[in-house]
């Protein structure tokens, strides 16, 4: 039996620290064959010079002519890698996956055709000790969508690996919140695909350190968090809606969106009386879209 062909997106900038303990963990994959794919966001020679280092060991690296940011770095580094493969997974340049992660999930997706994505559990280290889950979405497409805005914060699944015709539909794409749970919207596109299937195992390790992307969102003065928060459930919801052409079944995932703003929000703590208008008017958001023809 042939082994699977993996392509695995290693989108960096400013990585040199930790860059070739990343790449060293996905090439120790057993199992699958690797085809890794280094994206280097341009200006960034510290770690060009790094991956440089790299090119014997059977890495494509591309340095990107000017700086492009996070999430379009992340997506076009995802779609170089679904070239030649029959899966493609996401791997930040400061993570490290276990040498069974591919082959556990792709025996996982084998076995579940209806999968659009399978993911295993995070073990963090460094500044954070914890292991962080996401929960399952299975079954009937509604279901999946009121599961996630209920349920899905963290965003696991998008370090998961997929087919290559799912990771070839998804997209991380920008938004006006400093691109603010850009990841979570790609895990929800996951969703509308396919069941998204958890192996409840840490193969997965994330690195906690001051210049993690998302370290940023939570240092945003309080106004800021509130935006991104509003704008998030907004983005969330029109995402799921389209899991929803009757009337019924979009009123059925209001309800789950509004519990979604409610989690956000009662993570900033008491809100004062503007921050309630500004919660109410995405309450008020959120219906329209629900009421708008679909």
């Amino acid at each position: 039996m042939h082994e699977p062909v993996i392509g695995i997106a290693i989108p960096t900038w400013r990585g040199h620290l930790f860059i070739a303990e990343t790449v060293q963990s996905a090439l120790d994959q057993t199992g699958v064959q690797v085809r890794l794919h280094v994206g280097v966001d341009g200006a960034d020679r510290q770690t060009a010079e790094v991956v440089q280092n790299l090119a014997g060991k059977d890495a494509k690296i591309t340095i990107r002519g000017a700086h492009c940011g996070w999430v379009l770095n992340n997506r076009r580094t995802l779609q170089e890698a679904c070239a030649n493969a029959n899966y493609a997974m996401l791997l930040p340049h400061d993570d490290i996956i276990a040498p069974d992660y591919c082959q556990r999930l792709t025996a996982e997706l084998q076995a579940n055709p209806a999968c659009s994505c399978a993911y295993t559990d995070i073990q963090t280290f460094g500044e954070l000790d914890a292991t962080i889950s996401q929960p399952e979405a299975k079954g009937e497409k509604l279901a999946r969508m009121e599961t996630m805005l209920q349920n899905v914060f963290a965003a696991v699944s998008l370090r998961g690996v997929m087919p290559k015709g799912i990771a070839e539909q998804v997209s991380l794409r920008r938004n006006l919140s400093g691109d603010y749970a850009a990841d979570t919207l790609l895990v929800f596109e996951q969703g509308l695909l396919g069941d998204l299937r958890r192996i409840p195992e840490p193969l997965y390790r994330k690195r906690y350190h001051r210049t993690n992307t998302h370290t940023g969102w939570s240092k945003r003065p309080r106004a800021e968090q509130l935006r991104d928060i509003t704008s998030h459930c907004a983005h969330a919801f029109g995402v799921a809606l389209r899991a929803a052409p009757a009337p019924q079944d979009r009123i059925r995932l209001l309800d789950a969106a509004e519990h979604r703003l409610d989690w956000l929000s009662e993570t900033l703590g008491d809100t004062d009386p503007r921050e309630k208008r500004r919660l109410a008017e995405c309450r008020a958001l959120l219906k329209r879209q629900a009421l708008a023809p679909s």
